[in-house]
C-alpha cells in the first residue's frame, strides 16, 4: 500500500482536491551521500553488523577521530516545567556529552523533540530556553557545537513558533522551519555528503490524548498541512539537491528520523508508547520505496533498534535525554526477530546515541550517560540506487 492510499485509509475524509497539492515541507532527519548511480541498477542492500558491547568503554575514549562526519541523535531532553526546570538524568546526560566531546569531534547534534516539558514554551524571551538548555549544555566544549531542532508532542502544546524564532538569538539553536533538510559534507571524501532531514510528525500524524499512557495520534489538525509535508518528504527522496560525487561512485541514502509525538513519533518501537500506526501506514512504505537506510525516533524513553525481516530500513529510537523508562509494554507486537536492542536500566541516568558517517557506512553507537560506556554497536551499509 502507497502512502497516499494509506493516508485515505486513515483520515477518510480528506478532500479529494488535497492530494492535488504541492507539497512544501516535512519533518524526518535523513543522512545520504548522493553520487551519480545508475537508475536501471536494482536496489542492493549492504550488510547490516550489530555488535551487543556489553558496557565496554566508549569508542570516544580510545582515539581521537578525525576522518567522517560525527554527529549525536538525541530526544526528550526537555528536563521539566517546575524549578530547577531540569532533570538528575538530563544532567548527567549533558555531562556525558561533554566527556564525549574531549576526544570525539562532534560536528552537530540533532535534538529529535520534546524539548521543553510538558507545555513548551510561551515566547521567545521565556527563561525555559536559558533554564533548559543554554545553561544545561554549557560546557566549553559544547558551546561551538549546532544543534538541530525538531518539535515533539510537548512542545505543540506551547508555542512551537517561538522555538523557531529563538532561533536567531542563539548561536546553536538552529531551528529554521517546522520541517526542513540541510547538506553535511563529509570531510576526505570525494564529495560524499550526509543530508539531515528533519520532520514533524505531529503535522503528519497529530497530537495524542496525554490522559492515556498508550494513546495514539488523534489525527492531523489540518489533513492539507500533513499531506504538504508528505509530499514535501517524498520530493526531498525523489529529487535530491545534493551535488553528485565522482562519477565513480552510486548514490545511497541513510536517514535519520526524530519521534515523540509531534515529528518526533517513531515508526517501530517496543515502548510505553509503542509503534506508531500513523507511520507504519505512510512513513514506511516511502522509506522502503526510495531505500532509505535508517530511521531515527525519540518519544518513548529509551533507546532501541528494530529491523523487519528483509527491509532495507534500520529504525532507531534515541529518546532517553532527560528520563529512561524500561517499559517494553509492545514488545509483543513486534516480531521478537527484529528486536536487536533495548536498553530502559532504571538504574541509568540516560543516554544517546553517537554516530559516525563516511563514504562507506554508517556506525550507530548507543551510550549510557552514567558510566559512559557503550551499550550497543551496529555499522550499516550503504543502500544503493532507488
Amino acid at each position: 500500500m502507497s502512502w497516499r492510499e494509506a493516508y485515505k485509509k486513515f483520515w477518510p475524509k480528506m478532500p479529494p482536491r488535497s492530494l492535488e497539492m504541492t507539497l512544501p515541507g516535512l519533518l524526518i532527519s535523513t543522512c545520504s551521500n548522493f553520487a551519480s548511480y545508475d537508475e536501471d541498477q536494482e536496489p542492493k542492500i549492504e550488510p547490516t553488523t550489530a555488535i551487543p558491547v556489553s558496557r565496554l568503554p566508549p569508542r570516544w575514549g580510545k582515539e581521537q577521530v578525525e576522518d567522517g562526519l560525527h554527529f549525536v541523535m538525541i530526544g526528550d531532553i526537555g528536563g521539566m516545567q517546575d524549578y530547577p526546570y531540569t532533570t538528575r538524568e538530563q544532567l548527567q546526560t549533558a555531562r556525558a556529552l561533554t566527556s564525549l566531546t574531549a576526544t570525539f569531534r562532534l560536528d552537530f547534534i540533532a535534538e529529535l523533540g520534546d524539548n521543553f516539558y510538558h507545555n513548551g514554551v510561551s515566547h521567545v524571551d521565556d527563561s525555559r530556553f536559558q533554564d533548559t538548555f543554554e545553561r544545561v549544555y554549557d560546557a566549553e566544549s559544547l558551546r561551538g557545537v549546532p544543534w538541530y531542532i525538531t518539535a515533539g508532542n510537548h512542545d505543540w502544546d506551547g508555542n512551537v513558533y517561538a522555538q523557531i524564532e529563538y532561533s536567531q538569538y542563539s548561536e546553536r539553536w538552529n531551528y529554521p522551519a517546522l520541517y526542513y533538510s540541510k547538506r553535511f559534507p563529509i570531510p576526505n571524501t570525494d564529495g560524499a555528503a550526509l543530508r539531515l532531514i528533519m520532520v514533524d510528525t505531529m503535522i503528519i500524524c497529530g497530537n495524542i490524548d496525554h490522559s492515556e499512557l498508550d494513546a495514539p495520534p488523534m489525527g492531523p489538525t489540518e489533513k492539507s498541512g500533513s499531506l504538504r509535508q508528505l509530499r514535501w518528504l517524498e520530493n526531498e527522496f525523489s529529487f535530491p539537491q545534493d551535488p553528485p560525487a565522482s562519477r565513480n561512485s552510486r548514490r545511497s541514502s541513510l536517514v535519520i528520523k526524530a519521534a515523540d509525538r509531534t515529528g518526533h513519533y517513531p515508526v517501530w518501537s517496543v515502548g510505553s508508547h509503542g509503534p506508531t500506526d500513523c507511520l507504519v501506514e505512510m512513513i514506511k512504505p516511502m522509506l522502503e520505496t526510495y531505500n532509505v537506510t535508517a530511521y531515527f525516533g525519540a518519544h518513548d524513553h529509551s533507546l532501541q533498534h528494530i529491523h523487519e525481516d528483509n527491509s532495507t530500513v534500520e529504525y532507531f529510537v534515541s529518546g532517553a535525554g532527560h528520563n529512561i523508562d524500561p517499559s517494553t509494554y509492545f514488545s509483543s507486537t513486534i516480531s521478537a526477530d527484529w528486536q536487536r536492542f533495548h536498553f530502559g536500566d532504571g538504574r541509568s541516568q540516560g543516554g544517546f546515541a553517537y554516530v559516525s558517517a563516511t563514504a562507506q557506512n554508517m556506525t550507530v553507537t548507543f551510550t549510557d550517560s552514567v558510566d559512559m560506556y557503550d551499550l550497543y554497536e551496529t555499522t550499516l551499509g550503504p543502500r544503493y540506487g532507488y
